[in-house]
C-alpha cells in the first residue's frame, strides 16, 4: 500500500495515549443504523460480539457475526461494519502489534512476535466457537474488557499479559495463517476497486459530488456504476455519501474548535442547516451535543 489516495483511507484516531497507545472501544445500535465505512489502520484489532448481529466486511467479503463470535482484523485490512439490529453490541480492542515487543531477540520474539510485526504471519479472520482454544481466547478478551472498563491498577500490564495469551493460544493451535498462502480472493479486484472508489470520494469529500460524475471518472456507465457500488458497499452512492461525510463530521467536531457551519463545507454541505438535520437522523444527536457530551 501507498501513495496519496491509499492514505486518505487510514483511520486517524488516536489510541490511548502516548505510553499505553491501546485502546478499548464497546460499540452499541441503540438508533439501529449502525455503519461504519471502510478504513483501515496500522494496528491489530479484536472484535467479540455480546449480542445481536453485525455484518463485517473484510476486503470485500461479507462475514455475519453473532452472540460469541470472535474475529481479528490484521494490519491494513479494509473493512466497514453495518447494523439494523437494535440490541447489538460488540467490543473492540485495538493495539500496535510492535507494542507486544520484547527487548531481547529471544525464542518469542523471533518465533512468534516478529513475523506478525513483517506481517509474514497473520491472525486467523475467524475463530470458531468449536475450535480448542477458543474458551481461552473468550475469557482472555472477556478479561481485557474487564480491566479497561474498570481501569484498575496495572490494567496495562494485564492487557498485555492477555493479549500475549491469545496470540500464545492461537499459536499453539496452529491457528495463525501464512501471508504467502492466503487466498487471492481475500484481496481481490473487488477489493483493490472498494480501494479507489473510497479514497476517491474521501479526497473529494467538500466539493460537489454525483453518482454521474463518479461513474466519469472511473469510466463506467451511470446504470452500471450504480449497481456494482451497491453491490460493494451495500450502499447506493449518496447514502454512502452522506455517511462519509457524517463521519468526517464527528472526526472534526471531536478533534477541533473550527464552528459548526465551517465544519459542515469542510465535509460537502453548504447548508449548515440541512447538514444539521442530516448529522441527527445518522447519530441521534445534533453536532453540538455530540462535541459537548
Amino acid at each position: 500500500m501507498g501513495g496519496k489516495t491509499v492514505k486518505a483511507m487510514r483511520e486517524q484516531a488516536e489510541r490511548g495515549n502516548l505510553l499505553f497507545p491501546f485502546q478499548h472501544y464497546k460499540m452499541t445500535n441503540e438508533g439501529g443504523n449502525l455503519f461504519i465505512p471502510y478504513h483501515w489502520h496500522e494496528e491489530i484489532e479484536i472484535l467479540y460480539c455480546i449480542c445481536g448481529t453485525v455484518t463485517l466486511q473484510l476486503n470485500g467479503s461479507s462475514h455475519l457475526l453473532k452472540q460469541g463470535d470472535i474475529c481479528f482484523i490484521n494490519r491494513e485490512e479494509l473493512h466497514q461494519f453495518y447494523s439494523a439490529d437494535f440490541s447489538m453490541y460488540y467490543y473492540a480492542y485495538v493495539f500496535p502489534m510492535e507494542r507486544l515487543c520484547f527487548s531481547q531477540q529471544d525464542y518469542c520474539q523471533v518465533k512468534f512476535i516478529q513475523p506478525m510485526l513483517d506481517m509474514a504471519r497473520l491472525f486467523p479472520t475467524r475463530l470458531p466457537a468449536d475450535t480448542a482454544c477458543y474458551a481461552t481466547v473468550r475469557q482472555e478478551m472477556e478479561n481485557i474488557i474487564r480491566v479497561n472498563e474498570e481501569k484498575s491498577t496495572a490494567y496495562q500490564l494485564m492487557t498485555k499479559a492477555s493479549l500475549l495469551k491469545i496470540i500464545a493460544a492461537l499459536a499453539q493451535e496452529g491457528l495463525f495463517c501464512d501471508a504467502s498462502l492466503k487466498p487471492a480472493e481475500d484481496y481481490g479486484e473487488d477489493a483493490h476497486r472498494i480501494r479507489r472508489i473510497t479514497d476517491w470520494m474521501k479526497l473529494h469529500l467538500a466539493e460537489r459530488m454525483t453518482l454521474d460524475m463518479a461513474a466519469d471518472f472511473f469510466h463506467t456507465s451511470p446504470k452500471y456504476f450504480s449497481r456494482y457500488f451497491k453491490k460493494l458497499f451495500q450502499k447506493n452512492f449518496s447514502e454512502y455519501l452522506n455517511l462519509l461525510r457524517i463521519e468526517t463530521a464527528c472526526m472534526l467536531l471531536l478533534t477541533t474548535t473550527d464552528s459548526i457551519s465551517d465544519i459542515a463545507c469542510r465535509c460537502g454541505y453548504d447548508n449548515t442547516s440541512y447538514f444539521i438535520r442530516k448529522f441527527k437522523e445518522q447519530t441521534g444527536k445534533t453536532p453540538f451535543h455530540y462535541r459537548k457530551e
